[in-house]
């Protein structure tokens, strides 16, 4: 390629990637109220808990309580009082809880030697099923940086991240995304169907809903998202028997009938369905959000599939208030130990390699917008960005950064054997090829491995698969194109790579 045409090309890529980092990272601003702002792509990353800020909660099983509400229980009774001899009589203290005595309530086969030793097998299986389908709600409604962690063994703490906060808008944004997918997932009751306030004698003599019901599904059309039941032959018979005596759908109608969905023990129907939610097909299309609650209609949606699934649990769980944990400034210092991580890994490379190091720049560049904007726009839809995420990020960064010094180590020694430059560069890149990618066919298959994981491993390994793809190609294609055209564009090739010119050479342009 000629200097001209490859001074011309590097215009144009220095043009490409400015444009392209001013979209990636670009500060935010807004205009006049009413009217939104710019918001960089990496503003738009829905980052996890431990980022962003987020909200937890406790879940209890019944008979089960914190020390805390223990003993502000016990200090309400007068000192010493038969009350407060009579309240401390009903518990047993377990680490940081107290278990209710009671066997009625399950935690104890006899009442009379319960202790902390002796906790029923049953109640500690229950337990540990219980465990298993809160995580696997949380798995599926998508918080890929979740966390149900069991607390002195009878008890849970859940976590999930805030949504993202916009730059350009003043709106708190709506966080009810987390706080009711905390709240409706403490739920483990049955799912009953009543037509009004009447049984329904064929669903009560059943030994499970799913005689009646495949399953549960979200759609969305005009604008609002469907809770979807998809009934069986069963359930088509018995529904379609009672849909002509119920009453067209409203949701302010309280003296209408409704064929009316229930979970758990509770007086507020989830789904208060009419006539016309009913379809030709004989499938149930109950509207529960707008599009823009989609994630409420999910929620609900995977609660009914759990309660349809396992047909409730003997426990049940009362939660704790729903407390939030503050973003404080862990972005900013995030931004700031990232922005400082990309400096050096553009102005040490300049310092070493000279003018290559400049190209060695513009691949570290377009590395890090090909990650940024693919966590955006690809996997920032799903999931969220977390420390691991980011971490994932500066391995590649290093890997581009090291790939590159290896090259240049190669394309040294080939000059120092005589050789010149060009043909140097030649060699040194036939050289190192396949060691490079050899490495990166390993870590791309390490991170593929992690796909067959769930929850945070899977949206790790996703994330890892765009640093390792974005890393190589900017190793292996881009970046050597990049200093193939910047080599062209340059008269003085020892110059360029800061070599030591041979008197007894002639460099060819």
């Amino acid at each position: 390629m000629g200097r001209i045409k490859s001074t011309i090309l590097m215009v144009l890529l220095s043009i490409v990637i400015v444009a392209l980092c001013a979209l990636t990272a670009f500060p935010a601003f807004s205009f006049v109220d009413g009217i939104q702002g710019w918001q960089p792509a990496i503003v738009s990353l829905d980052a996890g808990s431990e980022l962003r800020g987020g909200y937890y909660t406790y879940y209890y099983p019944q008979g089960v309580i914190s020390a805390t509400d223990y003993q502000n229980t016990y200090e309400s009774y007068e000192d010493g009082s038969a009350a407060q001899l009579d309240y401390a009589d009903q518990y047993v203290q377990y680490k940081g809880l107290y278990l209710e005595k009671d066997e009625d309530v399950g935690i104890f086969d006899d009442e009379t030697t319960a202790s902390a030793d002796n906790v029923s097998a049953t109640f500690k299986a229950e337990f540990d099923a219980v465990t298993q389908e809160i995580i696997a709600r949380f798995s599926k409604k998508g918080f890929s940086q979740y966390r149900v962690a069991v607390v002195d063994d009878y008890a849970l703490r859940v976590e999930v991240p805030a949504p993202a906060r916009h730059a350009w808008s003043s709106e708190e944004p709506d966080d009810q995304n987390s706080i009711l997918a905390l709240q409706a997932f403490s739920e483990l009751g049955a799912l009953t169907i009543k037509n009004g306030a009447e049984d329904v004698d064929e669903f009560v003599k059943a030994e499970s809903m799913t005689d009646f019901i495949d399953g549960f599904a979200v759609e969305t059309e005009y604008g609002v998202s469907y809770i979807v039941a998809y009934l069986t032959g069963a359930g088509q018979s018995v529904i379609g028997g009672l849909k002509d005596g119920l009453s067209n759908y409203n949701p302010n109608d309280t003296s209408g009938t409704f064929l009316n969905f229930y979970v758990g023990e509770t007086d507020t129907a989830l789904m208060k369905v009419g006539k016309d939610n009913i379809t030709s097909d004989m499938r149930i299309r109950y509207p529960i959000a707008y599009e823009n609650n989609q994630a409420q209609a999910e929620t609900y949606g995977i609660l009914l599939n759990s309660a349809l699934k396992t047909g409730g649990y003997d426990i049940q769980f009362t939660s704790s208030l729903i407390n939030q944990t503050a973003e404080g400034n862990t972005m900013t210092f995030v931004y700031i130990a990232l922005g400082a991580a990309l400096l050096i890994g553009l102005v040490l490379p300049i310092i070493f390699f000279g003018k290559y190091g400049i190209a060695n720049g513009y691949s570290t560049l377009s590395y890090t917008i090909i990650v940024a904007l693919c966590y955006a726009f690809i996997t920032g839809a799903v999931f969220e960005i977390t420390l691991a995420s980011l971490l994932m990020y500066l391995v590649g960064l290093v890997l581009v950064n090291l790939c590159s010094a290896y090259v240049y180590v190669a394309i040294k020694k080939e000059v120092d054997t005589g050789k010149t430059v060009l043909s140097a560069v030649k060699k040194g890149y036939n050289k190192t090829l396949w060691h490079i990618i050899d490495m990166y066919a390993v870590l791309l298959l390490a991170a593929l491995a992690l796909l067959i994981a769930v929850g945070g491993l899977f949206t790790l390994a996703m994330q890892a698969l765009i640093c390792v793809i974005a890393a190589a190609f900017c190793s292996l294609l881009w970046g050597r194109g990049i200093n193939y055209v910047f080599l062209s564009a340059c008269k003085d090739k020892y110059k360029y790579f800061r070599f030591a010119r041979r008197d007894d050479e002639d460099e060819e342009d």
